[in-house]
This record gives structure tokens, sequence and C-alpha cells, in this order.
């Protein structure tokens, strides 16, 4: 089992730690580390630490740095014997720093790296597209939009013609944007092994069933449908503008697979440090015939009570965070 070690500003904490919970999404490019700090109940005073915001926190498990952040909010009982704190890694300064920005033919790939080094954030693996985009993130087409939406719409753009999905986090100080793939070593969970629970949850709240697309004159170009889809629970249309050299038809298929009926599959395990969002495991339930690999959406590492299990939010599909801030550059 992975034990941690807890850093708050220049101390162990560890010792401190009741319950410990790091989490992510491939919604967010902030990861979250949440702590609660002493015993509830207990007579026992915390000792001296600091965790108020700005306080510089790290996670270690299995000899790496699996979170590097800052304490952003905390809370602690008048008696002093119990407080709670949440951190945010350096996810926070991509969602929360903003800028203007005019996109002339260049990649999202490129695009990452400035922004990176106007603002101070190091790199490291940014996956490369080769997809040459223009699109303007200035006070004419909306106004200043965050790092994040800057770079994670370029992303979207980019899938559109590579047909990948993309996802942004930071890996300890260093930030990333990697490529949705089955990894070659992915966590099996077994029912009666490392699988300890396992719910599943159906939904058309996002469903779209019928895409028209047009192109930037209003002229409409194609429209598809998923007839079965359609006949079962009536119209639900989205409507798609094509950019110069866009394949009308791929656009509809696109919007049709990625917004179908959402199955998730909630699962509680034994914890996997490398059960990641954006991630995969391969689940082996054959009570509910479950067998294959699902797509990480979310994670949460728990360890409390000496005891470390994972709370995934699984998808039969890969997608991404999808963001379409910005606009194209007026003629």
């Amino acid at each position: 089992m992975a034990d941690f070690q807890l850093v708050l500003g220049d101390r162990d904490a560890t010792g401190l730690v009741s319950t410990l919970a790091w989490s992510g999404s491939v919604k967010q490019c902030a990861r979250a580390l949440d702590l609660t700090l002493g015993v509830p109940g207990s007579d026992t005073l915390i000792p001296e630490v600091s965790i108020d915001p700005g306080v510089h926190a790290e996670l270690w498990s299995d000899g790496a740095l699996r979170f590097d952040g800052w304490v952003v909010s905390r809370g602690r009982d008048l008696g002093g014997r119990t407080g709670t704190v949440t951190c945010f890694d350096r996810g926070f300064y991509l969602k929360r720093n903003e800028t203007t920005l005019a996109v002339k033919n260049q990649t999202p790939e490129a695009v990452t790296r400035g922004l990176a080094s106007d603002f101070g954030i190091e790199c490291g693996d940014i996956e490369e597209t080769g997809v040459q985009l223009t699109r303007n993130f200035l006070p004419s087409s909306g106004g200043a939009n965050s790092l994040y939406s800057i770079i994670q719409t370029l992303y979207t753009l980019a899938s559109e013609k590579t047909g990948e999905k993309y996802f942004i986090r930071f890996e300890g100080t260093k930030l990333c944007v990697r490529r949705r793939m089955i990894q070659e070593y992915s966590l099996i969970l077994k029912t009666g092994s490392n699988l300890l629970t396992a719910s599943e949850t159906v939904s058309i709240e996002n469903l779209v069933n019928q895409v028209r697309v047009y192109d930037k004159n209003d002229k409409l170009l194609t429209t598809r449908t998923a007839d079965d889809l359609l006949a079962a629970y009536g119209i639900l249309q989205a409507v798609v503008t094509a950019r110069e050299g866009d394949d009308p038809d791929k656009l509809a298929s696109e919007k049709l697979e990625d917004n179908g009926i959402r199955q998730d599959l909630t699962v509680t395990n034994l914890g996997g440090l490398d059960c990641l969002a954006g991630g995969t495991v391969y689940v082996r339930e054959p009570g509910s015939g479950l067998n294959g690999v699902f797509w990480i959406d979310e994670d949460k590492h728990i360890w409390r009570k000496g005891i470390y299990t994972n709370q995934l939010v699984l998808n039969y599909r890969s997608t991404m965070a999808e963001v379409t801030a910005g606009g194209e550059p007026k003629q």
C-alpha cells in the first residue's frame, strides 16, 4: 500500500493528518488536495503549523512528488483541535490569470509554450498537434480569457482536425498537455480483489441526436441524425459552424459521437497512484458483465486511518473538456 508524506511550508505535517484527499478531473486543470488535521472529538491540540492561504504544500508518495501547490483556504475550530485545508496545484494560476491574445497561424503547442514563458510557468510534455490555427482572444471577441481557456480552446479546435482528445494537468511543477490514450500498463480492477464497489449511471442530459452544419455565411452544408436516438427521445439538435477546410460530415459525426448517451461507472478500489484523470483502467466485473478498458474522467485518492483507496468516475468513451473561448478574426 502506498503511504504518503505531507509537507506544509517548511514542516513535515504527515503526523497531523487524519484524512487526506488528492483529486482531479479531465475537465479541470487544477488538482486539489483536501486535508483534515487533528482528530474530531479528540482533546489533543494541533501543534502549531502554518495553514494560512499561500503556504506551500507538497504531497509525496513512493518517493515521487505527486502534488506541488499552495493552501488556498483553511478552517480551524476555535478550540484548536481540528483544522481543514484546501490546496490547489499550479493549475490554479492557469485558471486565475487572464490575458488577451491574437493567434495567427500558430499551433496550440506553440501558443502554450509562449504563454507559459510569459507567465513563468515551467513546461513538461506538451502534445504536438501540428495544426495551425487563427483565433482572437481580444476585447472585441469576448474580452480577456484565462490561460486555461485559451490553451484548451486551441486544443479543442485542433481535436476537430486530428480526432484526438487532449487534457491539461500539472505533473509536479510542470505544465503538461497530453493526448488521451490507453495506457500500456492499465491497473486491472477485479471483483473479490481490489475492486470494492461499482455503480453505473446512464443519462441523456447532454444528448445530441441531430446536427446541422453551416458555413460562415450561414449556408446549410449538411444535416446528420442518429435516427434510433431521435425516435426514442425526440429532436435534440446542435448547430455547428464549419471553418474553411473543415469536412462538414466529419464535424457532424463527431458531434453526434461525442454527445451520445452518457454512461458513467463509479468505482471504489484499493489505491493505485497511477489512477489519474486522463488515464485508463481495466475492469473485470463478471456479475454485471463489465469487462474492458475504461477511461478515467475523475479521480480521488483518499488516505484515512491507514487505508488508501481510490474513487474513480469512469467513461466508456474517451472525451475531453471542450472549450470555445475567443472568436474568429473579422474579415
